[in-house]
């Protein structure tokens, strides 16, 4: 049981990297699929203001993702050396 569990915990690390990309990519392709346009000049004030609003939370949204991609790859780092160092010869 002890040799089971031991090969499970080798490739726990690489998986959870795995995870940690696989929920970033797809959280970002979800979220940016769909951007609304930029108002146009011929719009009234309320409709601008509305989707300045709205394109505004996107770039909000987007400086987390890259903070969140930051993180992502400081995570990866650290975990990999850590597996690297006590599984590879």
């Amino acid at each position: 049981m002890g040799a089971r569990l031991e090969e499970f915990e080798r490739f726990l690390a690489p998986s959870l990297v795995g995870f940690v990309w696989a929920a970033t990519t797809y959280s970002f392709v979800v979220t940016f699929c769909i951007i609304p346009e930029k108002a146009e000049k011929s719009q009234r004030l309320i409709v601008k203001l509305k989707r300045s609003i709205s394109r505004g939370w996107y770039w909000v949204i987007a400086i987390v993702f890259l903070g969140t991609t930051t993180a992502a790859l400081i995570l990866t780092g650290r975990l990999m050396s850590i597996w690297l160092k006590g599984y590879v010869n």
